[in-house]
């Protein structure tokens, strides 16, 4: 039985999936990997850190394969854009009500502010994989 070569959306379709595999890997890589050592001190880390960042660019460029990617896509940057908003508002109260907790000053050189874009970015593909998982 022969088979039909795939289409281009089909193409996309695919691109988007591996893709989104490919940066979900990768930023739980460099998200642990900044946990125990300098991410720019092991080749791995920067290895996963340009593939995330590429992969994300396949994604953006992919997003709108079919309705189905299309409305995966939406409910990540959705829910991307609600949990940094949210953490971008709060984390400065939290940081505030730690410090009163303790009745101590917390380090300054502490930045909340860099946990933004990859909590954005976790949330982005939690979101995207529940859509995924639910079928929507």
């Amino acid at each position: 039985m022969k088979e039909r070569p795939l289409t281009k959306r089909e193409k996309a379709v695919r691109r988007h999936n591996v893709a989104s595999l490919i940066a979900f890997v990768s930023l739980l890589t460099t998200g642990i990997g900044s946990l125990f050592a300098d991410l720019l001190s092991h080749p791995i880390f920067v290895v996963a850190f340009i593939s995330m960042f590429l992969a994300i660019l396949v994604m953006f460029a992919t997003r709108n394969a079919d309705e189905y990617i299309a409305t995966i896509w939406q409910t990540g940057t959705s829910a991307a854009l609600i949990v940094l908003v949210a953490f971008m508002v709060c984390a400065p109260f939290l940081q505030g009500f730690v410090e009163g907790i303790i009745s101590a000053e917390l380090d300054t050189s502490f930045a909340w502010e860099s946990w933004g874009p990859p909590l954005a970015l976790f949330a982005f593909f939690v979101a995207s994989g529940w859509a995924r998982v639910r079928g929507t």
